[in-house]
């Protein structure tokens, strides 16, 4: 039977991202950043990030940890690293910019693409890689991001969407332009995006959880959780397992938020942030309540 388990250290964890496709998870958290390989701890890497505040992480290629390129964001930029975190080198922006997430293309390994969504100047793209980046916000009323997902067919469709305070927005040129989804204003702000295969799931930071069958054209309230904040979402890599988290509940659903099933016993305090696998382990990162999983 699965069961939570609360890893105490690092104290705080602002984003969560496997590590190539092994059993391995990297942690932008208060503390700089750490890796978590499953049983009871996490260990701390990244000599050089060790006092600095990562609010963002993103891992691709070789599964080994030494080899693939790691992206993490934190309150003054982008940094990145090939060498499983040993060196670092600052990406290149127009200005310092607040990191609160970073996204990166379903083949990224191949066209380089990635966002960044920042608190206060919008959103960043980067077509190489991490190494450099330019802002994309025409079409935006406003530059506080909230959130941010990527189409699983994004290298072809080229669609993403994102959430300001002011609305939520999609684009289908990379970032290029953006256009307004007719989410009801009271969803305002939005906590979360995810796709899942056949659904598009946005969390509201008071309003619950709305569905899209038609990629943002029209919205609908589920019969669970349609009241009430949702704190964070995460779509597992095949699409097929959604997991949302409440200041008192977290939750999983196998079929595309139409019913859910609550994990049991002691849970997570003050989530920030969630990631959920193919077979629905979960992992959650808090606000100084540490890590948790469910497996």
């Amino acid at each position: 039977m699965r069961r939570w388990r609360n890893l105490t250290s690092p104290k705080t964890i602002f984003s969560i991202s496997q590590h190539g496709d092994s059993r391995a998870w990297l942690l932008a958290t208060n503390e700089g950043l750490w890796r978590y390989a499953g049983g009871e701890a996490c260990e701390q890497i990244a000599e050089p990030l060790k006092n600095t505040m990562l609010t963002a992480v993103a891992a691709h290629g070789n599964a080994s940890f030494e080899a693939g390129l790691i992206l993490v964001g934190a309150s003054d930029g982008i940094a990145y690293s090939g060498d499983g975190g040993v060196s670092w080198t600052a990406g290149a922006l127009r200005e310092p910019a607040q990191i609160a997430f970073i996204v990166t293309s379903p083949a990224f390994d191949q066209d380089g693409v990635a966002f960044a969504a920042t608190t206060a100047h919008g959103v960043l793209r980067s077509t190489d890689q991490g190494r450099s980046w330019v802002y994309r916000n025409f079409g935006l009323p406003d530059h506080e991001v909230t959130a941010i997902a990527l189409s699983p067919m994004f290298p072809m469709d080229g669609m993403l969407f994102v959430a300001v305070t002011g609305g939520l927005f999609y684009s289908t040129n990379r970032g290029e332009s953006w256009r307004l989804s007719p989410i009801e204003p009271e969803a305002l702000p939005l906590s979360g995006i995810a796709f899942a295969r056949n659904a598009l799931i946005v969390g509201s930071e008071s309003h619950g959880l709305y569905h899209s069958a038609n990629r943002g054209a029209t919205w609908s309230k589920r019969s669970a959780f349609s009241s009430g904040p949702i704190s964070a979402l995460a779509v597992s890599p095949d699409g097929t397992k959604i997991a949302v988290a409440t200041p008192m509940v977290v939750a999983l659903s196998s079929d595309f938020g139409e019913t859910w099933e609550r994990t049991e016993g002691r849970m997570p305090r003050d989530p920030l942030a969630l990631w959920v696998g193919d077979d629905g382990v979960i992992l959650c990162g808090t606000q100084q309540n540490g890590l948790w999983a469910y497996a």
